[in-house]
């Protein structure tokens, strides 16, 4: 059972937040904020296992909370309408995030994955990085992947190619590494930056910058620099071939 933090200046939100947790079997205890330093005093004084945090509260940042912890031992839902880079980011560390207006089944579900990785501290503590530095568009970014077995954090520059297995998708890495994720291919083409990874066909997302070779015969194919060879269909041709004379 969880002590949770509710972080929102609108005092309609809190209360809507607060109804739907009372719903949940996680939860033991709730407590409200209506202001950044109040929720900041709370989190000096008591221990939380859950932070549901508003990005906006009044005039302040909600990741102004967090940012100045050195560690953060407690789950976070951040609840808000924000901008498309931030959702990126959001989604490259593999937090939970949910937009304004909700239904109650998408918080009670994110509470409900709160529970139960609630004791992984350490990989809690790596997506809280991977956060930040995404937020501050540092070079060299990694990406969270969700396997089996838990989180792998990989820099996008590792990545050849990623290949779809059915409702699962592989990611072909340097150093003849391979991944198993638990997301459709689709998914990892919309949220992978489309001005260096391009869908070539059905079944592959391919890095640009990792081909070694555009070959003409047999319909068209690319080598990358793994050696994999993988054809590119004809619907796409004329944008690969113009997306690799502007890549860098």
């Amino acid at each position: 059972m969880m002590k949770v933090l509710v972080v929102d200046d609108e005092p309609y939100a809190r209360a809507y937040i607060k109804h739907t947790l009372q719903k949940s079997p996680y939860v033991r205890t709730i407590v409200e904020a209506a202001k950044l330093k109040e929720a900041q005093q709370l989190l000096a004084t008591n221990q939380f296992d859950l932070v549901c945090l508003d990005i906006e509260v009044g005039s302040d940042i909600g990741f102004a909370l967090l940012e100045p912890l050195d560690a953060v031992d407690f789950d976070v839902i951040f609840i808000s309408a924000f901008s498309k880079y931030a959702v990126q980011a959001f989604r490259y560390s593999g937090l939970d995030y949910i937009l304004k207006p909700f239904e109650e089944d998408q918080l009670l579900n994110a509470v409900k994955t709160a529970a139960q990785r609630r004791k992984d501290n350490q990989t809690r503590q790596k997506q809280m990085e991977l956060f930040f530095d995404l937020l501050r568009n540092t070079e060299n970014k990694k990406i969270c992947l969700s396997t089996i077995d838990g989180m792998e954090f990989v820099p996008v520059a590792d990545i050849y190619y990623c290949a779809a297995q059915g409702a699962y998708t592989e990611f072909f890495l340097k150093g003849q590494r391979k991944i198993l994720v638990s997301k459709n291919l689709k998914e990892y083409e919309q949220l992978l930056d489309n001005q260096v990874f391009m869908r070539v066909q059905n079944s592959y997302v391919i890095n640009l910058r990792e081909v070694k070779k555009y070959v003409k015969q047999d319909g068209g194919f690319v080598i990358m620099n793994n050696g994999k060879e993988i054809s590119v269909s004809n619907k796409k041709k004329d944008d690969f071939i113009l997306r690799m004379t502007r890549i860098n």
